[in-house]
């Protein structure tokens, strides 16, 4: 049908729809599908309506139609091949026609693997691929192309199936270009054009100068250097000279001449020695084919070489053991060795006996060769000894005189000592502390004043040998210990007397990793404080003194909430106000009365309330039911949670999702699931704020007493209370809440 036609179809189907009697409950959907580019409708688009999961197949004028289906709503999904899928919610009301109608956008199926082809100076053939992308086939051609005769593209066009691929050769023709030449290619497909970029360079014909080597360093020997001209040009010939030569301590031969395509030319430079006064340098210019190259020229003086020893005169005493002594070598380096005049001077020893000393050069004062020179006294009387030091080169020798005094020796003490002298471990699993023995031996004994049982040594007993160290390590053992700070003192046992290392370290609370963070509303741990442990930090108080004892774990702390006192716990906000959520607790001690409460908006009556009457939890979420229905809402079974013992609670409730216009409500203790009830909730009073059986929630209690109505009201309860949490938008799965029983969390 055109879409005159269309639209007085869906008039038709309005008044229809107002004649209809009253107890018809259903109503119609029709819609038109059309293509987002070109405007025009789409025929075989396949329709599928959710829930029902009716479908219709559009027609040659892209329309469809569902008629007589429950009035509710729905989502209408547009499905064909090459084009995007597309969706809308419809609301189908009683008697009426909802609108369907969408617009669809088509895939882009035409695909280059690359946009540009660069030939640059040298290459002829490059090829690049033409991708379908869609799932029917394609033809294709190339245009762009013009007059260039330069170029061949091979094939030009072709057919393309779905998913496919095929490869196009592209050649260029670089001798019948002049210039640096672009041209864009154009790829069409099926309405859809893709450009492709050629790029070809044209290399400069030209003759060129190269010069090899740039520098010439004549040093402090050399008198001839030759250095080359190269015609590296792509044509013709090449004639060149040189210019700049303003120095009379060298001369070049030639210095000009012609060089055809791809030859070279040695050029000889000559140094005139006898006017080269301590260090030259000068630069002369190779011109050719209107370009300049410079070529550098340094030379020397040759100097006298020479050796200079520091100290020139090396003198030990009493009391040096080792003296470096540093050789110089000016204008040149120089091979050398060292020996002894006097062979019998077995109480100096070289850290060398030969090697070459770098020539010394003063913007480089490390270029000097070091020795060190060591004496070794033991074993010898009592006196003075000396010995000449010989430095032999092609050189005349250097002489060194080494002096060197032996004392009487005096014995110390022994000395005995322990590093360091305290240890603080901290939360560390071991420490250290490493024993120095000098002068003598020491045999040793290790133990702690008060036989503390946390800490080992890895050995108790031993000997520290004269003029060396021995290190122990000290390791804790924190298992079965309460979190705190923890002191002893290590006695070091010996001949000399005792030494004492006070010790310390600190055993930490558990750092708690988060489990089934997903979803995560608030996090109550109780530890101390009434702070929210999540990002979101929505904190609450206590009321009427609520105090805090241990946890679920020895390490962790949990709010016992006392009848007398009416104690609780407040939040100022709604942590409890979702139609899909998860709460999970410990507690423990309970008694008939109040659990916990969410105050509504409407008459800041309670809803979303858990109390346990005759021993068993009863939950119940709607503000009516508790106001008007509390009594008569049965309570769900479970094994006793009166018996003193920890008790991991979690309820899973969702409004609508497992039963229509029902919350249905699933009680797991202890990581069980043990029971399911159900409450009755009329979905379409829910959706209208004035009237709804939630409202909307204003503050969350934990603990206290809660007035139901004028002749019902839940007491406060005994009871304490730990990790509580709250999922608010989410329902954990079993194994989730299983997970969170095992962790205690």
């Amino acid at each position: 049908m055109n879409l005159f036609k269309y639209f007085l179809w869906l008039l038709a189907l309005s008044l229809a729809a107002c004649t209809e009697e009253a107890e018809d409950m259903t109503g119609n959907v029709a819609g038109r599908i059309t293509d987002a580019v070109s405007g025009e409708a789409i025929q075989g688009v396949n329709i599928t309506l959710t829930p029902d999961g009716l479908s219709r197949i559009t027609g040659s004028d892209g329309t469809y139609e569902f008629i007589g289906i429950e009035a509710q709503q729905y989502t209408v999904q547009a499905q064909k091949a090459d084009y995007k899928t597309n969706t809308k919610a419809v609301n189908v009301l009683v008697g009426k026609t909802a609108t369907g109608d969408m617009v669809l956008t088509p895939i882009r199926k035409l695909e280059l693997n690359t946009t540009t082809l660069n030939f640059g100076k040298t290459n002829t053939s490059l090829s690049f691929e033409i991708l379908n992308k869609g799932t029917t086939k394609f033809n294709w051609n190339i245009s762009g192309l013009g007059s260039a005769d330069w170029i061949e593209i091979n094939p030009n066009s072709g057919a393309l199936d779905g998913g496919k691929s095929c490869t196009v050769q592209v050649n260029v023709l670089h001798d019948k270009l002049t210039a640096n030449t672009e041209l864009t290619l154009v790829v069409n497909a099926d309405k859809e054009s893709v450009p492709l970029k050629v790029t070809i360079e044209v290399e400069k014909k030209a003759p060129k100068i190269e010069i090899n080597p740039s520098k010439l360093d004549f040093g402090t020997d050399e008198s001839v250097l030759t250095f080359n001209v190269k015609n590296i040009g792509n044509v013709g010939g090449l004639d060149w000279n040189i210019t700049g030569l303003d120095v009379d301590w060298i001369t070049i031969s030639p210095m000009k001449g012609a060089l055809e395509q791809s030859k070279t030319q040695a050029v000889k430079v000559t140094l005139a020695r006898a006017l080269v006064k301590e260090h030259v340098k000068t630069a002369v210019l190779i011109n050719a084919g209107g370009e300049s190259l410079p070529i550098e020229i340094i030379a020397d003086e040759k100097k006298a070489r020479y050796l200079t020893a520091d100290p020139a005169q090396v003198e030990f005493g009493e009391e040096k053991e080792k003296i470096s002594l540093t050789l110089t070598s000016y204008h040149a380096s120089t091979t050398y060795v060292l020996l002894k005049k006097e062979g019998d001077a077995d109480w100096l020893s070289l850290s060398k006996t030969s090697g070459t000393i770098p020539q010394y050069d003063a913007a480089n004062p490390a270029m000097k060769e070091a020795v060190e020179l060591s004496v070794a006294r033991k074993g010898l009387q009592v006196g003075s000894y000396s010995c000449t030091l010989v430095v032999r080169s092609d050189l005349e020798d250097l002489e060194i005189p080494v002096t060197m005094k032996v004392k009487e020796e005096v014995k110390p003490e022994r000395e005995f000592k322990v590093q360091p002298s305290s240890l603080s471990i901290g939360t560390a699993e071991n420490a250290s502390f490493t024993m120095f023995s000098n002068n003598g031996a020491t045999s040793y004994r290790l133990l702690t004043k008060d036989n503390t049982a946390w800490l080992s040594f890895s050995k108790t007993t031993g000997v520290v040998a004269d003029g060396s160290s021995e290190t122990v390590n000290v390791n804790v053992n924190r298992e079965n210990l309460s979190p705190g700070e923890y002191s002893c003192m290590i006695v070091v046992q010996t001949d000399l007397g005792d030494t004492e290392i006070p010790m310390s370290m600190t055993v930490e609370k558990p750092v708690e990793t988060l489990v089934i963070p997903e979803g995560l509303y608030v996090y109550y741990k109780f530890e101390d404080d009434f702070n929210d442990a999540t990002e979101n930090a929505i904190h609450g108080f206590g009321m009427n003194s609520p105090t805090f004892v241990e946890g679920v774990t020895p390490t962790s702390k949990a709010v016992k909430f006392n009848r007398s006192n009416n104690s609780s716990f407040n939040v100022g906000k709604p942590i409890i106000d979702s139609r899909n959520m998860t709460i999970s607790f410990w507690g423990k001690n309970f008694s008939d009365g109040s659990i916990f409460y969410m105050v509504s908006s409407v008459q800041n009556q309670p809803m979303f309330t858990l109390s346990m009457s005759d021993g068993l939890l009863k939950f119940i979420v709607t503000r009516y039911n508790n106001g008007y229905q509390y009594g008569k809402t049965g309570t769900f079974s479970h094994p006793a949670l009166t018996d003193g013992k920890w008790h991991h609670i979690v309820i899973a409730s969702d409004f609508n999702k497992t039963t229509y216009s029902t919350i249905t409500s699933t009680l797991y203790v202890d990581g069980q699931s043990v029971d399911t009830r159900t409450e009755d909730a009329n979905v379409f009073s829910e959706a209208e704020s004035g009237n709804a059986s939630y409202g909307t929630g204003l503050k969350f209690v934990l603990g206290g007493s809660v007035k139901l109505n004028n002749s019902t009201t839940l007491n406060a309860t005994n009871m304490a209370v730990d990790n509580f949490r709250v999922y608010d938008t989410r329902k954990l799965s079993d194994k989730e809440v299983r997970t969170l029983f095992d962790s205690k969390q």
